[in-house]
């Protein structure tokens, strides 16, 4: 009975999805693509539980190597207070029915906290910075691909292709220290680090953002262009329509792209927390998971690594079903 939660959610709950797709087939290609998505949920995150158990333990080391040794007595005490002298099977069993329950067990750093309990918390701020970072992707990305589609060849032009080349060249801790030498040290309009005031979260957000703004401004000038060098822009401009109705229809065109790239955009925003919230100390899951590494934490690296293949395909997936809404000739794959 104790793996019963791990057989349902793993194996009985794909394999229903999965021909519950099949016969929905015969009717509609959307909610078979839908069931099917739906059922690779649970085999990829077992499958990337797997891999990450087997490359943590194939590490050189454990939790408890620290500068002093500890005595033989107290090393296999914590180890059988933690599973860990069990075989690797066993464990790797234990840990897939712990996951299938939402249990992680304890922490191997943090004695007197669950895995659950730490990412509860540090999932807040994590969250907030990823929201944010997407706004400013959003925000900044679409009005100066826009700007620069409607003057092309002009300087305005030229001046958000170099910027386009400058975000995309400099890695982001980089980026973060140039922006933080006027907008910390010199202006002192922001804070430096932590999260004690709702600004705080400004830069750290901004440092993340840039460089996929950088990305969603290449794509919508790129595809502004495309369009406008359709027939059906001539027949608009022809019938006297405005050019700002010409553009808002080019835009629009261009918006399938961006759409298309907001997974990718989701997944480098899980990716580079990692290093903006080291950077700038925020508690959040980047911070937890790079502790997690150097503590030799096992059980917390693979919940925040989970919880990350997780939100990735949960995005990804949303992306896929705002397609759609944006091209209708789009199917959900």
């Amino acid at each position: 009975m104790q793996h019963l939660p791990a057989v349902l959610l793993f194996v009985v709950l794909p394999c229903v999805l999965l021909w519950l797709a099949r016969n929905a087939a015969r009717r509609t290609q959307r909610r078979a693509a839908l069931l099917r998505r739906a059922a690779w949920l649970p085999l990829t995150v077992l499958c990337v539980h797997g891999l990450s158990f087997l490359l943590i333990h194939a590490v050189p080391g454990g939790p408890f190597d620290d500068e002093r040794p500890l005595p033989a007595e107290t090393r296999a005490g914590l180890e059988a207070r933690f599973g860990l002298d069990r075989p690797m099977l066993v464990q790797w069993a234990a840990g897939v029915s712990g996951m299938a329950r939402g249990d992680f067990g304890p922490s191997l750093a943090h004695r007197d906290y669950s895995v659950s309990e730490v990412v509860i918390t540090a999932l807040p701020p994590s969250l907030l910075l990823g929201a944010l970072a997407l706004a400013w992707t959003l925000l900044l990305g679409i009005p100066a691909g826009v700007w620069a589609a409607c003057r092309r060849g002009k300087a305005a032009d030229h001046a958000v292709n170099a910027a386009i080349a400058l975000l995309l060249a400099l890695p982001t801790f980089v980026l973060a220290g140039l922006l933080m030498i006027p907008l910390v040290f010199q202006w002192r309009l922001l804070p430096a680090a932590g999260l004690h005031e709702p600004a705080a979260v400004l830069l750290p957000s901004l440092c993340l953002g840039l460089p996929l703004a950088a990305q969603v401004a290449r794509l919508v000038r790129s595809g502004m262009l495309e369009a406008l060098r359709g027939e059906w822009v001539r027949t608009l401009r022809a019938a006297g329509l405005p050019e700002r109705r010409v553009a808002a229809g080019a835009l629009r065109l261009a918006m399938v792209s961006v759409v298309a790239f907001l997974g990718q955009a989701a997944a480098a925003v899980l990716t580079g927390s990692l290093v903006i919230e080291q950077l700038f100390a925020i508690p959040g899951l980047g911070a937890h998971f790079v502790e997690s590494a150097l503590n030799r934490d096992f059980t917390l690296a693979l919940g925040v690594v989970i919880l990350y293949t997780a939100l990735a395909y949960v995005l990804n997936w949303t992306a896929d079903l705002l397609l759609p809404v944006v091209d209708p000739r789009a199917e959900v794959s």
